[in-house]
């Protein structure tokens, strides 16, 4: 699926400036985009690079952070990549965090829970909306800490996938998970879809920080846009 350049939700920010900015960027880009539509008829650009405010505030209050925390003890940057994709699908991109239990792993933690309501999927594939206890804990950084060692204790191969490198970590990983199946991960059949879904735009995500290079690219300007990324890896 493509996306027009001149999609108006991207422009929704709060900052003036920042607004300005863009609203300069899409005008040179709708101006552009009509030069080019007169000759080619068509102008479409590629949609791995759009995104909303929401999955923006999500990468850079909490995906950088933990993708940054998973490198700093040796997960291979695949894996990492598909854990962030994991917490994104998990929690919304960030809009359904309780108890900063980032994974919404169930039980208690150090005899702290918190309950909300979330769905689950029956053998039949039908969809059911329950309460449930969840853990709750002092600090995101303790939910990452509980969740490797809950990995390693009930998930051992998506544990050592994680500090593996073989071509094929990310499938193992998932896997390993056996979601949808009795004590998988999750219950959701579709999880492993969802989260490689999620995870085809991740990479991107977290190395260019601003929607700006997506009217680069429509523009044609390759150059500056490299500068971007490599500015803000």
């Amino acid at each position: 699926m493509n996306w027009q350049c001149d999609n108006k939700k991207y422009l929704d920010l709060s900052d003036k400036e920042s607004f300005e900015l863009a609203k300069a960027q899409l005008e040179e880009a709708r101006e552009s985009r009509n030069r080019y539509m007169r000759d080619e008829k068509t102008w479409l650009c590629h949609n791995r690079r759009f995104y909303s405010q929401i999955k923006s505030k999500f990468i850079e209050e909490l995906g950088k952070q933990v993708f940054n925390v998973l490198k700093s003890i040796g997960v291979n940057e695949k894996t990492a990549y598909i854990v962030v994709s994991q917490i994104a699908l998990e929690t919304s991109w960030g809009k359904r965090i309780f108890g900063n239990n980032i994974f919404n792993i169930k039980g208690k933690y150090k005899g702290e829970s918190v309950d909300f309501t979330t769905h689950e999927q029956l053998k039949d594939g039908s969809w059911i909306k329950i309460t449930d206890s969840f853990r709750s804990y002092p600090t995101v950084a303790d939910s990452i800490t509980d969740y490797l060692q809950i990995l390693k204790e009930k998930w051992p191969n998506s544990h050592k996938a994680l500090f593996s490198s073989p071509p094929d970590a990310v499938d193992i990983f998932i896997s390993g998970l056996r979601t949808g199946q009795a004590g998988g991960y999750a219950t959701d059949q579709s999880y492993k879809q969802k989260i490689l879904s999620i995870n085809d735009q991740m990479e991107e995500l977290l190395s260019v920080s601003s929607f700006f290079p997506t009217y680069l690219e429509c523009l044609g300007r390759k150059k500056e846009l490299q500068q971007i990324i490599r500015s803000s890896s």
